[in-house]
């Protein structure tokens, strides 16, 4: 329990830490935009307002990078990858299994085709050999024998 509980107090500090240089990283991009508007109040000329507009979309995008720099943001990102890899790699084709017993009408399946469709579950429709008519979430599909997995869908 104290182990836990240094761990915690360790956890929060490094937060705390990370916070505080996001947030100076932050006051330099307001004291840039500070610099612009005074340049702006001083002379109003269409010029200066273009140049002014150009550095205030630079400092948009550095602030984004930055956010999206963050330690905790990278690892989520990893832990996401991580995630659909492992789901990638549990996922075996149709075409890959020797054998593979007949598909009826009414059976499910699970696409592992990257895309918009991975991890759905396909319930098919009919069986055409080297293709499968599905239905994926209400639209009907064909999917070559590479595309779903006999695994069910996950939760």
């Amino acid at each position: 329990k104290e182990e836990r509980n240094r761990l915690e107090k360790k956890m929060l500090t490094a937060r705390r830490d990370e916070a505080n240089k996001f947030a100076k990283k932050l006051e330099e991009k307001e004291k840039i935009l500070e610099d612009v508007l005074s340049k702006l109040k001083s002379d109003p000329s269409r010029k200066l307002i273009a140049k002014s507009w150009e550095d205030i979309k630079f400092v948009k995008r550095d602030a984004i990078n930055e956010a999206e720099n963050v330690p905790s943001v990278l690892k989520a990102k990893k832990k996401a990858a991580a995630a659909v890899e492992e789901a990638k790699q549990e996922l075996v084709p149709l075409a890959e299994i020797r054998n593979r017993p007949p598909l009826n009408e009414g059976d499910t399946l699970t696409v592992c085709k990257s895309g918009a469709m991975f991890g759905r579950e396909a319930t098919v429709v009919k069986d055409l050999g080297k293709q499968l008519q599905v239905e994926v979430t209400g639209l009907s599909m064909t999917l070559k024998t590479t595309d779903p997995s006999m695994v069910p869908a996950g939760p």
